[in-house]
C-alpha cells in the first residue's frame, strides 16, 4: 500500500515537472517569437522603394528596439538558468547596502524623474557579505519595478534597518498594486502584470531576484493591494566581522 502511494506521488511529481517544462518552452517560444516577427516585418517594409525618410528611420528604430529586447530576454534567460544550477555564491565581498541602493536610485533617475516621483530614503549604514553584482541587480530590479508601477507624481519609500542578525530592506510604492491572483504568480518565470498597466517586460526579473536572494540565504516577501500600492520586503544576513574571524 505504501509502495503504491509513493509510486502515485512520484507520477504526480513527474507530471507536474513535465507540465512546468512544457509551459516554460511555450513561454520562451512566445516571448522570442514576438520580437523576431516584428524585426522580420519591419525589415520587409524597409525593402520598399516608396518609403519616406521619416518612415525609414521609424522602422529602423523599431528593428533596433526589438533586437535589444530579444538580446535582453536571452541574457536574462541565461542568467536565470545559471542561477538555478548554482548552489552557492563563491565571490563574496563586503557590501555597503545603503551605498548600493543610493547608486541604483541614481542610475534610474531618468525613469523616476520622467514621472515626477519623489523617493524618500531612510538608510542605516549596514554591511552584508555577498556577490556585489548580484545584490546590486536585486535593488535595481525592485526599485525599477516600483517606478514602473507608480503613478505620475507618486512617491516611493525605501527603508534599510538592522534587526537582530539581519538587514531588512522595504521598498514601498503607492501605485497600481496587484490583485491576489497576480500576487500568487509574481515570482513565476515569464509571468507579467497585465501589460495594459505598464510597458512590456520579460517577466523574468523577479524570478532572478528571488533566486539571488535564496542563494544569499535571505528571503523576499511582497504585499500588495490594487490601486493602493506594493510593499517589497527583503531580508538578508547582516555581516558581522566577529563571525568572520578564522
Amino acid at each position: 500500500g505504501e509502495l503504491t502511494e509513493n509510486f502515485n506521488e512520484m507520477i504526480k511529481g513527474l507530471q507536474s515537472t513535465e507540465n512546468l517544462q512544457k509551459e516554460f518552452i511555450n513561454n520562451v517560444s512566445h516571448e522570442i517569437k514576438t520580437p523576431i516577427s516584428s524585426i522580420e516585418g519591419f525589415a520587409k517594409f524597409l525593402k520598399e522603394d516608396n518609403l519616406s525618410k521619416e518612415e525609414r528611420e521609424e522602422y529602423s528604430n523599431i528593428i533596433i528596439e526589438e533586437s535589444e529586447r530579444l538580446s535582453n530576454l536571452t541574457s536574462k534567460m541565461l542568467k536565470l538558468s545559471k542561477l538555478h544550477n548554482q548552489e552557492i555564491i563563491v565571490n563574496k565581498q563586503e557590501i555597503m547596502v545603503a551605498e548600493q541602493i543610493r547608486k541604483a536610485i541614481s542610475v534610474l533617475e531618468h525613469k523616476w524623474s520622467q514621472k515626477d516621483i519623489k523617493i524618500n530614503v531612510s538608510l542605516q549604514e549596514i554591511m552584508i557579505l555577498g556577490d556585489e553584482d548580484l545584490i546590486f541587480q536585486v535593488w535595481m530590479n525592485l526599485i525599477e519595478n516600483a517606478i514602473k508601477f507608480s503613478k505620475q507624481n507618486g512617491k516611493i519609500d525605501i527603508k534599510l534597518i538592522k534587526e537582530k542578525s539581519n538587514i531588512i530592506v522595504t521598498i514601498k510604492d503607492y501605485g497600481i498594486g496587484m490583485s491576489e491572483d497576480e500576487l500568487e504568480k509574481i515570482f513565476e518565470r515569464f509571468y507579467q502584470i497585465d501589460k495594459s498597466h505598464s510597458e512590456e517586460g520579460s517577466g523574468l526579473g523577479l524570478a532572478i531576484v528571488k533566486r539571488i536572494i535564496e542563494l544569499s540565504n535571505g528571503s523576499i516577501r511582497i504585499e500588495s493591494k490594487e490601486n493602493k500600492g506594493t510593499i517589497v520586503t527583503v531580508q538578508l544576513p547582516a555581516f558581522n566581522k566577529e563571525d568572520n574571524k578564522v
